[in-house]
């Protein structure tokens, strides 16, 4: 028999009041994928982990989680499931040391693998140099970076982490999702939210939340397909920009043009890989020698916006 996905949320709705924060949300995940659950702050992204981790129970629709329902998880079940909060949890007066050894204890470890994996996940966060000191004296950054610690310590199966590198550096940023795609090669599965729509690049699939409302759920090279209609290539010229949009205008191969600045254009294609030597030459027959020309990849943020563009659309449309 195939295995059920590890998550499924069929037309699930939560309502607060008359405030709705998720709106008939259905997403069914595969083990061993990195997902991202992104959009802006009061898109849904918490009330849905929420959910997950059967903190909250939904208006309407229903969750399972390894096949269960997450409000009837039992401490078998949890201890399957590591979970990083928006919010600090932990024990301010308490050393760094002092609160992993804490949860290690909540979660059974015993004391020879206790030891070990707690100096591997405070080196893996970069806290060992700091394990004697309180945990009120770090910053919001550092501590952000223990609670993550303490989810990760009992190695779970599956992991939600809600924002994991708010507060965090550019570096140190890259450095967590790292981590997490570590995990994920591991066959962990991890399901994270943030706000920093650039971070959907290092996700095995990204689901796009707006205003309570799955706008797209996709791998990240499908999404920015979706968004531009096909592959986007660059063309820089300095001279004369409008003779190469001319040019390419005739070209069978480009679908649309949009002029960026008085020296960029973009041409979006089928397919970058086979359409680049034949815009090449192209312009070349006709005497036009582009400063550069090349497969370019929008930022994500391009490619949420236009997202939700088309979704509203549609949404007028019906």
């Amino acid at each position: 028999m195939p295995q059920e996905p590890v998550i499924v949320l069929d037309s699930v709705t939560r309502r607060f009041g008359r405030t709705t924060a998720v709106q008939n949300l259905s997403l069914s995940i595969e083990a061993g994928q990195l997902i991202g659950l992104v959009g802006p702050s009061g898109s849904g992204k918490t009330t849905t982990v929420r959910m997950l981790c059967g903190i909250l129970p939904p208006s309407e629709g229903t969750i399972r989680v390894f096949g269960r329902d997450p409000l009837r998880f039992d401490c078998a079940d949890r201890a399957r499931i590591g979970y990083l909060p928006q919010h600090f949890l932990l024990y301010p007066n308490l050393s760094v040391a002092a609160n992993i050894g804490f949860v290690a204890g909540l979660y059974g470890l015993g004391i020879r693998q206790r030891h070990r994996r707690i100096r591997e996940v405070l080196e893996l966060v970069e806290l060992w140099p700091e394990r004697s000191k309180q945990a009120s004296e770090l910053s919001g950054g550092m501590q952000r970076r223990l609670a993550l610690a303490a989810t990760l310590l009992h190695d779970p199966e599956l992991l939600f982490l809600d924002e994991p590198t708010v507060g965090q550096d550019p570096i140190l940023r890259r450095k967590i999702w790292d981590w997490l795609r570590a995990l994920e090669r591991k066959g962990r599965t991890l399901f994270v939210t943030t706000h920093y729509v650039a971070d959907a690049e290092m996700c095995t699939r990204v689901a796009l939340m707006d205003l309570g409302r799955l706008i797209a759920f996709d791998t990240p090279e499908r999404l920015r397909r979706r968004a531009f209609g096909g592959d986007m290539i660059e063309v820089i010229a300095r001279q004369n920009i409008h003779a190469f949009l001319r040019s390419l205008e005739r070209m069978r191969q480009v679908r649309a043009i949009e002029v960026r600045s008085q020296d960029r254009l973009t041409a979006i294609v089928d397919d970058a890989g086979k359409a680049l030597p034949d815009i090449a030459s192209g312009l070349r027959s006709e005497g036009l020698a582009p400063d550069s020309l090349r497969e370019a990849l929008p930022p994500f943020e391009d490619v949420f916006e236009r997202l939700i563009r088309q979704h509203n659309r549609l949404e007028r449309r019906t």
